[in-house]
């Protein structure tokens, strides 16, 4: 028996160790209290910055405890409690610039970065940092002091992670952000699962912005007035290595995105098993009225849209399993040159699909002049329009290029020359087994060419 002591003595010890690491601290402990007069910041920040020292759960209590920012420390659990709800102040004061310390400046923008960095919960640099739970985090985004213009950098986000490695954001639900919802800049591992998302509280309300590496999203439900989930490319890495799976998107602007800001692009992106759909309510009411083809009050604009259009790469997208109802455009990929000599667009799969859209513009695939859009497969593809287009002397042939426009489903107008894909400026283009259907007559072909090399279609 003598043999055995060493192995009891060694497990004993480790879990010691376990039990020290795994520390619960509950705020109410460090002075939070419940009140919508209360800004519990400071109490909440005291039991993270103890619980920082040797890690552990920080834990939210049923209740709603108001709060200016939190900076959300390494090896640090924030678990939310069925029925608490930790809540932003309405005051902007209570949200402090935070410095961005990653050093991830493009020589190209001295100015960067200009996205806001405000946040309710924020961390940068971190590691080993969680938000879990079956409460809920409110941004509180519909406040007075945060009804501001388009893009203010003032309204804060309700998460903002910056150079964290080991992110992991499950269970929780996420409402009203007076921004962004939640924002993943030069992080590498971030793992999304199993999160609600209820975004229609102010202006530029997407659900989710990952400007990251070794990303997974599964498993969640997003309902925004912007972009559903966004990948976007503001620094000198790639955003690679993503995969998202098993999610239900409502928006009403694009569900699925690369881009806007595609500046070092997007590579290795996986997409699948994913159900897209109109968002449930229109709060801003603006999105829809860039298209005037559009009878429904409330529209999605482009189920999954691809757009690189700062001068990175967009390369080895595959998207498949995807079913759309009320959008505009099922499929927008853009290739465009705002600012910088654009890089190759290309390698793209999209594959098991189908889309009922609501309005005259088809899906499109495009460059621009002297930069085509090269390798592109569609397969296995059932995309149901409305129909009612007209063919005309200008839609067929006045479409402009549009070549430093912002990228939208709208920029070449509110009708293109075909109901079911339109291409220019694309070479290596194989489509199998791509079915159009109408839901009523339209004078236009299912299929638009313009400076197409290599087409194939069985």
């Amino acid at each position: 028996m003598n043999k055995f002591i060493p192995k009891l003595c060694t497990a004993f010890l480790f879990f010691l160790s376990v039990r020290s690491y795994c520390q619960s601290l509950d705020i109410t402990k460090f002075g939070a209290k419940e009140g919508n007069d209360v800004n519990n910041a400071v109490a909440i920040q005291k039991a993270i910055d103890k619980c920082t020292i040797k890690g552990g759960v920080v834990l939210i209590p049923p209740g709603k405890f108001y709060t200016g920012t939190i900076l959300l420390k390494s090896n640090v659990t924030l678990s939310l409690m069925k029925g608490a709800e930790l809540i932003g102040t309405p005051i902007l004061k209570d949200y402090p610039e935070n410095t961005i310390s990653v050093k991830t400046r493009p020589p190209h923008r001295p100015q960067w970065p200009s996205m806001p960095s405000r946040a309710l919960i924020y961390a940068d640099a971190a590691e080993h940092i969680s938000i879990i739970g079956e409460g809920t985090i409110n941004g509180n985004g519909k406040a007075k002091e945060f009804k501001t213009q388009d893009d203010d950098p003032r309204r804060p986000k309700l998460l903002m992670f910056v150079g964290c490695k080991d992110v992991n954001i499950q269970d929780i639900h996420l409402i009203n952000s007076a921004f962004w919802m939640q924002h993943y800049f030069a992080c590498d591992g971030v793992k999304i699962r199993g999160i609600s998302v209820y975004n229609h509280g102010n202006l530029n309300n997407d659900g989710i912005d990952i400007d990251s590496r070794n990303v997974t999203v599964s498993d969640c439900i997003f309902d925004c007035d912007d972009d559903g989930i966004c990948l976007k490319s503001d620094g000198f890495d790639l955003v690679e290595n993503v995969s998202i799976t098993n999610c239900v998107v409502g928006s009403n602007c694009n569900l699925i995105k690369t881009g806007t800001a595609s500046y070092a692009g997007f590579k290795n992106i996986a997409i699948s098993n994913c159900v897209l759909k109109k968002a449930s309510v229109s709060v801003m009411g603006k999105k829809n009225r860039r298209n005037n083809s559009v009878a429904d009050s409330i529209s999605g604009e482009a189920g999954i849209a691809l757009e690189a259009v700062d001068g990175g790469l967009l390369d080895q997208i595959v998207i498949s399993n995807i079913s759309m109802t009320g959008i505009q455009t099922p499929i927008f990929i853009k290739l465009g040159n705002r600012k910088y000599q654009p890089k190759p667009v290309g390698h793209i799969i999209i594959s098991n699909v189908t889309a009922t859209s609501n309005s005259l513009l088809p899906s499109s695939i495009t460059g621009i002049p002297g930069y085509d859009v090269e390798n592109v497969m569609l397969r296995d593809v059932m995309l149901i329009s409305t129909g009612g287009g007209k063919r005309t002397e200008t839609t067929d042939v006045n479409v402009p290029e549009n070549a430093g426009g912002y990228p939208g489903n709208t920029m070449f107008g509110n009708q293109l020359p075909a109901y079911g894909l339109f291409l220019r400026h694309v070479k290596n283009i194989d489509l199998h087994n791509v079915k159009f259907y109408l839901l009523s007559p339209d004078e236009r072909p299912d299929i638009y060419k313009m400076d197409v090399k290599n087409f194939k279609s069985d």
